[in-house]
């Protein structure tokens, strides 16, 4: 009775009852919960006590239990059934004391003699009294056990508590607090592990936010209402604990390790489920009323903490969104160019949501691609080699298709996108993504995506409205900066123009008209090589009448015989008066005899060059590199190209009438010769020579 430890009473009392009942061995047994006896301690007996309690249905004690009081057997031979242990180890007499406290039996306390024996009334009378000190012993060790446990629960629940509470007031992220709130309802119950579950707005969906210990969770930890233990919790909204899940058919191990027994507690606040406490493996016993009462609390706490951190992260981001428009427009009057102010609206936007990943995509008006125009937290690899369609399957395309913002939480594998871009290598690394449409007056020129929220947390559909209104400013960002382009753009095609116009009208001599309109192309696109051609349909020919400096090795001809193909192609040319262009035009047949020797050609344009519906020529544009001009590229050479055909008629005209002007010089010194002569032979001279001009004037 000195001791109050359980432990202590079990290893003293079999020592001291062998001496006193002058015995060779003593057993202890206690009832458990289930009315069966149990070996707790014993001495002088060499079996384990988990080999004596194999052969319990045969165990004396359970006659002692059964009658209350103490039973003596002189010889034990006489019996019919005895357990193994006993015959095995040669027992011949057996003494049993019920170990009795207000008429309770709390076990039994059995003694051995290695020789028959006869128990005297005196020693079972003695023996007794140790049963009664032994069995109020054991009792007062079994209160003192459960009031320390009690005391140290209510204690572990309060710490538990108290960190919960100060979560609330403290500066720590919403992660940080569920990760506080689980480790507390973890030791507050005496429980080994514990995951705490939220529902998703958007879904419907239930997803775990965090387990404890965070490095033994596996797998997609997310549920449908109704979906496991954890999805029936949320679904009814009433707790449910489970002592043995090997025996429940709805419960799903996301763990690496066994679970034993389970506790699940939802999270409810104003009369709604948001989530879902579970614990799992109480240590050495099964979760009691006190730990659902404990966990309720906890729930209680936590639920109240969660909303409260939902709507401080609100704020902050709207905070933090007006604090970006503000930067944007500051940085948009401070005149920066476009590819400045999205590498900030993106840099910005992805610190505001917590994010690790995102990118601008916008799409090509000429091939309708998507590209990534700038990125932050992805591979040089992935920027430069990412190509998307609206429509083509991936999710960037599937925004652009159909003009809707996307969030997707654990959703990267939906069958919706056969070939997101999140899929295969990276669909592991991608735990949530927001994806949002860039729209000028309803048409969509590209997405924004944001990925991965740094921590434990999740995107929420607060933060993809944010993301809308971002990428309401990203699109004006991109409208005021294309329309400024436009405007540069066309600045410098007009001022070009003047000057290639201006250059050319100021010039009459068709040679030099030639050699003005090669250098003026030439500078407008560098790297190329350009002929001027006239077509003679009646000769069946093309003649090469001026060329820009061709790289060595490679002469344009000089003469090219008209073919069906590149008679069409011409013609078609001139009809529709726009520039013709191919791509990979060395591997286009019918226009090969345009460009002669020169190989692996990319790109070739043909510019007609017409003046007052008069077909001068042809302007042919051959680069050897892939290129596409641009709507612009190609209006500015079709302005060159009208200059051109004008200066090179004008050229033509002049030296056509400055060639009379010279006949007319000439028919005037013979009239004035043939007025002053009055020798019939001169004059007849000259009459031939006036003769001859006329006629080769004629003939041209």
């Amino acid at each position: 009775t000195s001791t109050l430890l359980l432990e202590d009473v079990f290893d003293l009392l079999p020592q001291a009852g062998t001496k006193l009942a002058k015995a060779d061995a003593c057993l202890v047994e206690m009832v458990d919960k289930k009315e069966k006896l149990i070996p707790k301690s014993a001495a002088g007996i060499s079996f384990s006590l988990s080999e004596i309690e194999e052969e319990n249905e045969k165990s004396l004690g359970k006659v002692v239990l059964k009658g209350k009081t103490p039973m003596s057997i002189d010889i034990l031979q006489k019996e019919s059934i005895l357990p193994l242990w006993i015959t095995g180890q040669g027992f011949k007499s057996y003494l049993g004391i019920p170990l009795k406290i207000r008429n309770e039996c709390l076990g039994v306390l059995s003694f051995f003699s290695s020789t028959t024996k006869s128990f005297s009334k005196e020693e079972i009378e003695i023996l007794s009294i140790l049963g009664m000190q032994a069995a109020s012993a054991l009792e007062n060790a079994r209160l003192y056990g459960v009031t320390k446990e009690a005391l140290h629960k209510e204690i572990t629940s309060s710490i538990a508590l108290y960190r919960i509470e100060q979560a609330v007031t403290s500066k720590i992220e919403l992660d940080e607090q569920i990760n506080t709130i689980i480790e507390g309802c973890v030791h507050a119950t005496g429980a080994e592990k514990g995951s705490l579950w939220l529902i998703d707005d958007l879904s419907g969906d239930i997803v775990c936010s965090t387990t404890y210990p965070y490095e033994d969770r596996t797998g997609d930890l997310r549920l449908k209402m109704g979906e496991g233990i954890t999805g029936l919790v949320a679904r009814e909204g009433v707790f449910r604990n489970i002592p043995d899940l090997s025996q429940e058919p709805k419960f799903i191990n996301f763990f690496k390790t066994e679970l034993k027994n389970q506790l699940s507690i939802p999270l409810v606040w104003k009369k709604n489920v948001i989530g879902v406490i579970n614990v799992f493996n109480k240590l050495n016993d099964k979760f009691d009323k006190e730990d659902e009462k404990v966990l309720n609390i906890l729930a209680s706490q936590s639920a109240m903490i969660l909303q409260s951190a939902k709507l401080y992260r609100e704020l902050k981001n709207a905070a933090a969104a007006l604090a970006l428009l503000y930067e944007i427009s500051k940085t948009i009057n401070e005149g920066r160019n476009c590819q400045e102010i999205l590498g900030l609206i993106l840099k910005k936007g992805i610190e505001m949501f917590g994010a690790q990943n995102g990118s601008i995509m916008l799409v090509d008006e000429t091939s309708g691609d998507m590209g990534i125009r700038v990125a932050d937290g992805l591979s040089e690899e992935i920027i430069k080699t990412t190509r998307k369609k609206p429509g083509d399957g991936s999710i960037a395309g599937w925004v652009a298709e159909k003009g809707e913002p996307l969030l997707l939480i654990g959703k990267i594998a939906d069958p919706r996108f056969i070939s997101a871009p999140h899929q295969g290598k990276r669909a592991k690394d991608v735990k949530d993504a927001m994806c949002a449409p860039l729209k000028i007056r309803n048409k969509i020129i590209g997405v924004i995506n944001i990925s991965n929220q740094i921590g434990h947390d999740v995107f929420t559909e607060s933060d993809l409205s944010y993301l809308c209104t971002l990428a309401n400013e990203i699109s004006m960002v991109i409208e005021t900066a294309r329309l400024y382009e436009i405007t540069v753009q066309r600045v410098s095609e007009l001022s070009t123009f003047y000057v290639i116009s201006n250059a050319l009208s100021s010039v009459l001599n068709l040679q030099e008209v030639l050699k003005q309109i090669l250098e003026r192309v030439t500078a407008l696109i560098p790297d190329t090589m350009i002929t001027i051609n006239t077509v003679d349909y009646k000769a069946n020919t093309v003649q090469v009448i001026a060329h820009s400096e061709f790289k060595a090795g490679i002469k344009p001809s000089e003469e090219i015989i008209l073919n069906k193909g590149i008679e069409d192609i011409l013609k078609a040319t001139f009809t529709s008066r726009r520039p013709t262009v191919f791509q990979n035009a060395e591997s286009i047949l019918e226009i090969k005899p345009l460009t002669g020797s020169i190989g692996s050609l990319e790109t070739l344009i043909l510019l007609p060059l017409i003046a007052k519906e008069h077909e001068v020529g042809m302007l042919v544009i051959m680069v050897q590199r892939p290129y596409l001009p641009s709507k612009e590229e190609l209006r500015l050479l079709t302005s060159i190209a009208q200059a051109a055909a004008t200066a090179m008629e004008n050229a033509r005209l002049y030296g056509a009438v400055k060639k009379k002007m010279e006949e007319l010089e000439g028919l005037q010194d013979i009239a004035s010769q043939m007025s002053l002569s009055t020798n019939p032979r001169d004059i007849l001279a000259n009459s031939i020579n006036i003769a001859n001009h006329v006629i080769k004037a004629e003939l041209g």
